[in-house]
């Protein structure tokens, strides 16, 4: 089980991948932030009425120690999964590309958000948020790795 207290360390994140502000006062009950305006409820209207979603991601890290930012991207999603529960690993492939000597790790996974569950205030969700900025071809084949073994 994961301690919801470790959340703490995002509670600057403010964006809920575009889907609304994030709150966080009740993140460590919940496991996860608000997104959106938190209903004023009493507990048990809230626990009737506020519901568990997920965003699924996909990213392809590209991690060589010439790369720190796509380490500390790497790093910071797997924190988020490890450490506090905000994330779900739901795929993974590794693959050693040699020739550029780096990982490439296609990474599919699933983050964490509360929201008010009551019709009147659902949201459409932008059926972007969350793609990389390249868009992903699948299957995806790695440059360079075709044919290649793969580590899930």
């Amino acid at each position: 089980m994961h301690d919801p207290t470790s959340l703490v360390r995002f509670m600057n994140e403010t964006e809920g991948n575009g889907r609304g502000k994030l709150s966080w006062q009740r993140a460590g009950v919940d496991g996860a932030p608000f997104r959106g305006t938190p209903p004023m409820l009493q507990e048990e209207e809230y626990d009737q009425r506020v519901v568990r979603v997920g965003d699924p991601q996909v990213r392809i890290f590209k991690i060589s120690p010439n790369q720190p930012d796509e380490i500390a991207a790497y790093q910071e999603v797997m924190t988020k999964v490890v450490n506090g529960g905000w994330g779900q690993i739901l795929h993974v492939d590794r693959q050693y590309n040699a020739a550029e000597g780096l990982w490439m790790v296609y990474l599919e996974w699933v983050q964490w958000y509360m929201e008010d569950g009551h019709p009147e205030a659902a949201q459409v969700q932008n059926p972007q948020a969350g793609l990389p900025n390249e868009q992903l071809q699948l299957p995806y084949q790695f440059p360079g790795q075709e044919g290649a073994a793969t580590h899930s």
